[in-house]
């Protein structure tokens, strides 16, 4: 896709939030999964949920970026001559950059220590 945007005078760009607070996303995300779950084997909720459990009570556990603040950047980068490709809201984006350069056992150590706990 960039590079069929590079003839055009368009420029694309990618802004990371992370968890944003406050959203409805929590109670809308809910009914999607349930759904979901519904039209999966019951095997998939045997081995998911517990997972998928721990991730969302880390997410409700994490203060989160206010959504004005992704609003504040995206006004910032479209006032931008000459917008980056990347841009990253609220330490637990500007974090993920950083753990996802790790090598994979301490990624994975990391991981499993703070969000699965």
């Amino acid at each position: 896709m960039e590079m069929r945007l590079r003839e055009l005078p368009i420029d694309c760009v990618m802004l990371s939030p992370g968890v944003v607070k406050p959203t409805r996303l929590t109670e809308e995300g809910e009914v999607l999964l349930q759904r979901t779950f519904n039209e999966m084997p019951s095997q998939a909720r045997d081995e998911y949920m517990e997972m998928i459990q721990a991730f969302r009570k880390f997410q409700l556990e994490e203060p989160g970026t206010h959504v004005s603040e992704v609003g504040r950047q995206m006004e910032n980068i479209m006032k931008h001559g000459r917008p980056w490709l990347r841009y990253f809201v609220g330490p637990d984006a500007v974090a993920a950059t950083i753990v996802g350069i790790l090598p994979t056992g301490l990624r994975e150590h990391l991981l499993r220590n703070t969000l699965m706990q």
